[in-house]
């Protein structure tokens, strides 16, 4: 199959209106997408603006918010690999989701659950991360 072809199957099975190319090659979405695809680790392709709501659904495998429109009315993840917030942060803030976690790590301390998907996820940041990790756990 073709990439183009691919990119299309993938679209229809997860947009319930329709959804076009704009002149940049990205994609626009009249009404709502709902992903439940929970292998991926980024979107397969770059969304130019989703005029509905942008679901993310058991996306355990998401890492990345590269793709997302910059143009959409919401935008919510359920039971994905990161809370909301970290998503939110990356979004909004025009960075990596590590870079998210690297700025806001006394959450990611805080939050034993979220520690460990950093550990198995983003392995270098933990490392680099592991004199805090001890020195809070410590108090030294």
């Amino acid at each position: 199959m073709s990439p183009n072809l691919d990119i299309a199957i993938w679209l229809s099975k997860y947009v319930r209106e329709s959804w076009r190319y704009d002149h940049n090659e990205e994609v626009v979405v009249e009404g709502n997408i709902n992903i439940t695809d929970r292998h991926m680790e980024k979107l397969p392709v770059k969304f130019a603006s989703v005029s509905g709501t942008m679901r993310f659904t058991g996306c355990k495998n998401l890492k990345s918010v590269e793709g997302f429109p910059q143009d959409v009315h919401d935008i919510f993840m359920e039971d994905c690999l990161f809370p909301q917030d970290v998503y939110g942060k990356a979004y909004h803030g025009k960075k990596t989701i590590e870079e998210v976690l690297h700025d806001n790590f006394d959450d990611v301390f805080d939050n034993p659950e979220l520690l460990e998907t950093v550990k198995t996820t983003f392995p270098i940041l933990y490392e680099q991360k592991k004199g805090y990790i001890a020195s809070k756990k410590f108090g030294f």
